[in-house]
């Protein structure tokens, strides 16, 4: 009985990592359930080798798409780490739709109003 109950306890324990590492909730039962067939161990290799999605990450705060690059990267980055572009400074010109500064009132490229 005792190690059933370890079993049971150890494959929770999977589950509630899997979700704070960012995984959905469909995968995190999913590592439950893998924890409760077969093996706990087994089901935190699986937890550790596939990432969380993008989606999930979004959702839950802990990730966001650089408006540039379209690439993910952290919530508190204040610069992308795949194209370089200052996320706190950025915005599109409306007329030629490149990156400017967000206080700019002239565009710096075209030099028309934004």
């Amino acid at each position: 009985m005792l190690y059933i109950t370890l079993w049971i306890v150890l494959s929770i324990l999977v589950a509630l990592y899997a979700f704070a590492r960012g995984h959905s909730t469909i995968n995190v039962f999913g590592f439950l359930l893998l924890g409760l067939v077969f093996s706990p161990l087994i089901a935190l290799v699986a937890t550790v080798l596939i990432p969380p999605s993008d989606k999930s990450l979004i959702d839950k705060g802990l990730a966001k798409k650089c408006p540039h690059c379209a690439e993910l990267i952290k919530t508190e980055a204040e610069v992308c780490g795949h194209c370089g572009i200052d996320l706190d400074v950025a915005k599109k010109c409306p007329h030629c739709a490149e990156w400017v500064k967000s206080e700019a009132a002239v565009c710096s490229h075209c030099g028309r109003d934004i």
